[in-house]
């Protein structure tokens, strides 16, 4: 359908010219405005939320190793805790859904919809971390190696044993 004041071709949906504002009944209509401050106030929200979703990956794993900084897990122990950069997710799958919605409207989102997926595929693969393996152990095993080790135990403590596969004489271990 073609607007019949311009000529501007119009969509199947569309109510209203957006080139020269005149309505399918050739009457002026002030929708255009209203879409106008609708879609400059949608297009500032989208920009937002766009520096937010990028924002988030670094702020979630910020987050995340602060607390890890703060709890007793060390070595390969502490990225049982990546599991809390998912909680930052609905950011970037928030950018995602509102970018599609609103440009199926007729705004210009799509880094919104590929900063979404993006910076999701990243917090998704990062948070994917805390489902490694666990080394811990029971302390206690640790005094089967009393000798071994040859010094002064602590009474409590946190113990990982890791099984490497030994290749040549030039590998060494440290403990």
């Amino acid at each position: 359908m073609y607007c019949w004041k311009c000529g501007n071709k119009l969509r199947e949906d569309a109510k209203f010219c957006n080139k020269c504002g005149t309505n399918i009944f050739g009457k002026k209509t002030d929708n255009i405005t209203n879409q106008g401050n609708y879609s400059k106030n949608a297009k500032v929200f989208m920009i937002i939320l766009f520096i937010i979703t990028i924002l988030s990956l670094w702020i979630a794993i910020l987050s995340t190793f602060t607390f890890i900084g703060n709890t007793t897990h060390h070595g390969l122990d502490s990225v049982k805790n990546m599991w809390l950069i998912w909680c930052f997710l609905p950011i970037p799958i928030l950018s995602i859904i509102l970018g599609f919605k609103y440009k199926k409207r007729g705004l210009k989102c799509t880094k919104n919809i590929v900063g979404g997926f993006i910076i999701a595929f990243f917090m998704f693969i990062y948070g994917s971390f805390c489902l490694f393996p666990s080394f811990s152990e029971d302390y206690n095993k640790i005094y089967e190696y009393k000798d071994i080790i040859n010094a002064q135990l602590p009474s409590n403590g946190y113990l990982e044993i890791i099984k490497w596969n030994v290749t040549s004489d030039s590998d060494i271990t440290e403990y």
